[in-house]
């Protein structure tokens, strides 16, 4: 395309062309110095062309070689009503080949749409002839060059644009009809200048799959479902990852450590929960076998030796990845956070150092996206974390300049900053040519621009998201590459970066709560999810407290609980809900295990006294202890009984506890039986259950004896009393005073009735089919 076609006196269409360049160029100016640092900005969709200039131009490669070659390729569509005539298309570099000067011309280049006078004008060569263009159709370019043939000014970053010049009307005439931009980072003399000190975080997350249950018996894991398989298959996210990853040199892993627990168990034969059984007891019935043995094998193995690369560091998250913004902004009913966060440190360090052969670092925090507030800080401080991941917007400052990544936030914590605009280049799936050519562009652009700003040694942490998809990864593999490869930057460890020297003026405020996302805010786990998880914590330390074997149970709904917090639950609120019932559920059928069954709802006892039984059993497969069983009256007048006993039960027993009663007159009376933990803190253990006994066949001779000991007792009591009170002293305790209990139990503690503590000893029963009482199903927990 050379310059007559563009600048032919004659030609009305190029003389309103050039004016609609000028309006929008002094519209540009204006708004310019307005603009801030923005995400990449792709080619507008073909929906957003103007009618002034209704060419959609798609830019879907830039290749630079080593020997200086450059080809341009992409497309040109006609999204209109009117058909384009001879299209031909060219490059402009933009302002006479002159380099940008910020990283705002940066961004306030790449934000424009319409063609404007900062673009410049064509080169007149390479220049591409193109077939007519009807409504709706497409055709593809490619432009190919060399750098020297662009003959720019230097080591520099340039705006990189195709231009698009056609026939709109029957005239014959040709003016532009579109534009697409992207950038152009240019390197070829080093010379003294350090490169740039890039260090790049790659994490490995999913959302949590264990569930805190094993199989009955073969005691295998039990996954929720069996989307983890295929995600660490060849053609998964994290398979891909993973691959992408051992190419890297200086990577920095950020690993999930509840996703390797899972992959641990994959490794071995486990089930998968069947839909509509969550919470149940884990059988061979409700579970399918797993299908990911040999791929997590295989993943583990690869990450294995991938993780000891020379200067490959891994971060290992708190277990589970708390959300750390969610317990921030919503966990004030979560019971002691600090303990809640420590733990998870505590126990994703050990879960990553095991199974890998690494010394991961335990201490770094990770909130959301790297966003910060006041009360963020607060909570990573609750973790035990020294450095925190950060996002750039998080810490403002007004340097003309990007400093260097480590800053001190007091507290003894510093602060690793990512820089905003990079990291948001690889929040997106990056699917399409176009959407991967301007990715890596301006992340050539960017780190370059980054590395000219200043003589002295430079540090730069890149972070993309948790859920970095495949697709993004190829792109910011290829972009380290290239940018390594154009020797501008040097892959190097995070400590090398989260060490360096902090710039004295860098921002270290934390931007304050109303600085933070509100889209972000809205995605974080709500303030019941927090009430329940400490409803949970509650009713698990009341189980194991019975518990002979408490770690079977505690470690796993430790993680569970963990787990439930998970940032990767964001997004996903439904699957958080889910995971989170599954856990109570199951929790409440192990409490529920130990239980008192009723046998029948009315006893009768014939006589002055006798003997209550009351069963209580134990369907867990452990033995459990530090229970009693306390048993009361509603009317002591009518019917006393010792009050309680302490159980001790084996594995899937039941076992019988011998109440004494004596009946003081006859008629119904209403009891109630109740377990509750012993020791300081005695709390009722499970529901209250009541049944009645009717009392027969009390005699009057026996309210005659009843009555007259009452007043002998009571007079030989008065009479000791003031003989004491004459004396000065107290009163003993009469041993042989009559059953009374004070606190309305029907009995005093550890006081029996009947003829010896043999009659009162609970006795062990042995299931045996048709008793009612039996431990029926052992199934219930596996704990």
């Amino acid at each position: 395309m050379g310059e007559p076609a563009r600048h032919t006196e004659g030609s009305r269409g190029a003389r309103r062309g050039r004016r609609r360049r000028l309006r929008a160029g002094r519209t540009a100016a204006l708004l310019g110095g307005a603009l801030t640092l923005v995400g990449v900005a792709a080619t507008p969709p073909a929906d957003a062309v103007s009618p002034d200039f209704p060419a959609a131009v798609t830019i879907t490669d830039v290749q630079q070689t080593p020997d200086g070659k450059l080809d341009v390729y992409g497309t040109v569509s006609n999204p209109g009503p009117t058909a384009l005539k001879a299209p031909k298309v060219g490059l402009t570099l933009g302002r006479g080949q002159q380099q940008l000067g910020t990283r705002s011309e940066i961004a306030a280049m790449l934000s424009r749409t319409d063609p404007v006078y900062q673009d410049g004008t064509p080169l007149p060569a390479p220049v591409q002839q193109l077939t007519d263009l009807a409504p709706g159709g497409s055709v593809p370019f490619h432009l190919p060059t060399t750098l020297g043939d662009l003959k720019l000014a230097g080591n520099g970053y340039y705006e990189l644009a195709v231009d698009v010049e056609a026939g709109t009307a029957d005239d014959g005439s040709s003016h532009q009809v579109g534009i697409g931009r992207t950038t152009l980072a240019y390197y070829p003399n080093p010379g003294d200048q350090k490169p740039l000190q890039v260090a790049t975080l790659w994490p490995l997350t999913h959302a949590p799959e264990l569930v805190p249950q094993t199989v009955q018996d073969t005691d295998q894991s039990v996954l929720r479902d069996d989307s983890l398989a295929a995600d660490l298959g060849p053609n998964g996210r994290l398979g891909k990852l993973l691959a992408d990853g051992q190419d890297i040199p200086s990577l920095t892993w950020v690993i999930d450590p509840d996703l390797l627990d899972a992959v641990q168990a994959m490794t071995k034969p486990y089930r998968v929960q069947q839909p509509g059984h969550s919470g149940e007891s884990a059988t061979e019935s409700n579970t399918v076998p797993g299908t990911g043995t040999a791929v997590a094998t295989d993943w583990l193995n690869k990450l294995r030796a991938a993780v000891v690369k020379p200067n490959d560091q891994v971060i290992a998250l708190p277990y589970g990845d708390p959300d750390l913004a969610s317990i921030a902004h919503n966990g004030g009913s979560l019971p002691d956070a600090g303990t809640f966060l420590s733990t998870a440190r505590t126990a994703g360090k050990l879960k990553i150092d095991g199974p890998l052969p690494v010394d991961s670092l335990d201490t770094v925090a990770w909130p959301d996206q790297g966003y910060l507030d006041p009360q963020i800080v607060q909570t990573t401080q609750q973790l035990g974390a020294t450095q925190v991941l950060v996002n750039s917007a998080s810490l403002p400052d007004h340097l003309n300049y990007s400093p260097n990544a480590a800053r001190p936030i007091g507290q003894n914590q510093t602060a690793v900053v990512a820089d905003d605009t990079i990291a948001s280049l690889f929040r997106y799936d990056l699917k399409t040519p176009d959407a991967k050519a301007q990715a890596q562009q301006r992340f050539l652009t960017e780190t370059l621009a980054i590395q000219q700003q200043r003589l002295s040694q430079r540090t730069l942490l890149v972070m993309p998201p948790r859920d970095l998809s495949a697709s993004a990864a190829d792109v910011l593999k290829a972009s380290l590459k290239a940018a390594s490869d154009g020797h501008w930057i040097s892959q190097v460890p995070y400590t090398t970066v989260a060490t360096a020297a902090p710039d004295p003026d860098a921002g270290t405020s934390v931007a304050g709560p109303d600085a933070y996302p509100a889209d972000l805010r809205g995605g974080e786990l709500p303030a019941d999810t927090f009430g329940q998880i400490g409803q949970t914590q509650q009713q698990e330390q009341q189980l194991l407290q019975i518990l002979t074997n408490r770690e079977r149970v505690s470690a796993p709904f430790a993680a569970a609980l963990e787990s439930v917090t998970s940032t990767q639950w964001r997004g996903n609120q439904s699957a958080a809900s889910d995971y989170l019932d599954n856990a109570q559920n199951y929790l409440e059928r192990l409490h529920n295990a130990v239980s008192i069954p009723v046998k029948s709802k009315t006893i009768t006892l014939a006589g002055d006294s006798g003997v209550l039984q009351v069963s209580v059993r134990n369907e867990l497969q452990q033995g459990v202890t530090n229970l009693e069983l306390r048993l009361s009256s509603g009317q002591p007048n009518r019917l006393k009984v010792t009050n309680l006993h302490p159980i001790t039960l084996d594995p899937a027993q039941s076992t019988s506890a011998r109440f004494q009663a004596q009946a003081l007159g006859n008629g119904a009376v209403q009891m109630t039986a109740q377990l509750f933990t012993t020791g300081p803190d005695a709390q009722p253990y499970g529901p209250k259950v009541y049944f009645t006994v009717n009392v027969t066949q009390v005699t009057s001779g026996v309210w005659w004896v009843v009555g007259a000991g009452t007043v002998l007792v009571l007079a030989a009591g008065l009479r000791i009393f003031l003989k004491r009170r004459k004396r000065g002293e107290e009163p003993p305790e009469d041993p042989d005073a009559p059953l009374a209990d004070p606190d309305g139990h029907g009995g005093t503690p550890g006081r029996r009735l009947g003829e010896g503590a043999a009659a009162d000893q609970q006795a062990p029963e042995a299931p045996a089919d048709g008793d009612p009482d039996r431990a029926s199903d052992p199934a219930v927990a596996h704990p």
